[in-house]
This record gives structure tokens, sequence and C-alpha cells, in this order.
């Protein structure tokens, strides 16, 4: 990396324009790319919808404000752009979880962050342990002014209307707000901190979709020490704890939590029981 450069010794490889149409679903490709059974004057691609075989439905329509936000070019949506990670960090319902390694930032040269291992999300308890300030999920449980607040608080440097009106809209829209909820109302009739309830995916609903969650994937109450056998896939709620945790990367929720101005519905994603 540190050799002079030499633009002579850059070999030029063009595949030329990426603007060749599937003909089932539109996506572009090059024309290299076609299927080797077909001609290059007629190609077909298998890369994208494997000749029509997959079919996705279309994403439910993006939030008026979400929109704006993306597309205009005032003063607000600027801002939201620039600072879009932090905006869905504090409106996220959970936390990243990762090891990162800090035996290469012993040096004076650009900043490197480097994750040993695996990224993964992490459910915190509905409530916050005593002292300790609500936060991600949490905080959908409170009050809007509330919530707002507490907020603003923690990201002080986020725009105050921006974070609030972001927050109206996913308690409007994102419908694991009301799944968190109704958990919190199941939870808060118990006494015991030591409770757990689960959030299982219900398989059936139609499975060729990337469906909305409803209520009903919120089954049972799990009492006890959490040493009881569940899914591997479910996400566990505690009532308040200390513990985090772990969220399976293939239950459908697994982004609509994390990445909710991606997900501003709760759109469920990708799970192992969507077929082909």
């Amino acid at each position: 990396a540190r050799q002079p450069y030499n633009e002579q010794l850059i070999v030029v490889h063009n595949l030329g324009s990426m603007d060749v149409p599937c003909t089932f679903c539109g996506a572009l490709h090059w024309v290299d790319e076609h299927l080797a059974v077909f001609r290059t004057t007629s190609p077909q691609f298998g890369l994208c919808c494997d000749r029509g075989r997959v079919r996705l439905p279309s994403p439910p329509p993006t939030p008026d404000l979400l929109r704006h936000l993306f597309t205009s070019s005032d003063r607000d949506a600027r801002d939201f752009r620039q600072h879009i990670r932090r905006y869905n960090a504090a409106l996220s319902f959970v936390s990243i979880g990762i090891d990162v390694d800090k035996t290469i930032r012993d040096g004076h040269g650009p900043y490197v962050f480097c994750i040993s291992g695996e990224i993964h999300h992490l459910a915190g308890s509905l409530l916050p342990m005593p002292t300790h300030q609500p936060e991600y999920a949490q905080l959908y449980i409170y009050d809007g002014e509330e919530a707002s607040l507490a907020r603003s608080h923690l990201n002080p440097d986020l725009s105050v209307h921006t974070l609030r009106a972001l927050q109206d809209m996913l308690a409007s829209h994102h419908q694991y707000t009301a799944v968190y909820k109704h958990a919190y109302e199941i939870l808060r009739e118990v006494q015991s901190d030591d409770v757990r309830l689960c959030l299982r995916f219900n398989p059936s609903t139609d499975r060729r979709r990337y469906n909305l969650p409803t209520t009903n994937e919120i089954a049972v109450i799990l009492p006890g020490t959490g040493e009881e056998i569940h899914a591997s896939r479910d996400i566990i709620l505690r009532k308040r704890s200390k513990a985090l945790e772990r969220i399976s990367d293939c239950h459908p929720a697994y982004a609509c939590l994390h990445y909710v101005l991606l997900f501003p519905m709760g759109t469920h994603g990708w799970h192992p029981e969507i077929p082909l």
C-alpha cells in the first residue's frame, strides 16, 4: 500500500454497462451474467429471481415523515441523513452486542474499528433496574413526552424536534410498539421480577410473505429462573433484569427491531420457514 502509484500497471477490465433487465423481475444485470444455456441476444438470469421462481411482495408504503427526511433538501432532512445511524440507535428496540478488538488501536494512525467474532442483537428487560435510566425498548412503554425527554438526554446532539417526530411515527406505525406494550401489560400484573415472556413467531401466518407481526405472537408467560427450555429462536423478555437476551438472527423480527428506520412498519424479514 505504500508503494508509489503506477497507473501503467493497472489493467482495465470493463464489463460494459449494467443495463440488461431480467424479463421476469426487471433487475438489472451485466449481459455476461446470463445463464449459459441462453444466448446473449435473449439472455435470462438466475441471480435475481431464478427466472421468476422467487416472487417477493412489495414493501409497505413509507410513512410521509420518513419519506420527507430521506428525500428533502431542507435543513432537518439534511441533518437527519447526516446522523441517520445515531437517530436509528436512539430509537432502536434492541442494542448491538460486539467484542471489540482494541489490540490494533495502539498507534497514531486513522481510527480503526475491528470486531472480533460476530455482531449480534441483544434485548433487555421491559423495565430498567432501580437507579438506571430507561433505554431502547423500555422507552416505548413510557409516555411520549417522558420518552422524548429521555432520548434527548441520551442524545443531546440530535434535533429534539426530529427525534420526537420519529418517535411518534414509530409509535403509530411500528407494529412491535403495540407488541411490547402488550407484553408490559402482561408482566406488570405479576408481582415477582423473576418472570419471563416469550415472543414466539407464529408459523400459521402466510409464510410466503414478509408479514406485519400481531400481538398473537406473544405466546406464553414463562415463570421461573430462566432455566426452562424454550425454542432457540424465541425472543425472551424479562420484567426487570440486568441480563441481556441474545436474539437469534433467524427470528423474523431480528432486523426490524434494530433497523427501525429501514423497517418503520415493523415488517418481518427473512426466517427459515419462508419457502421459495
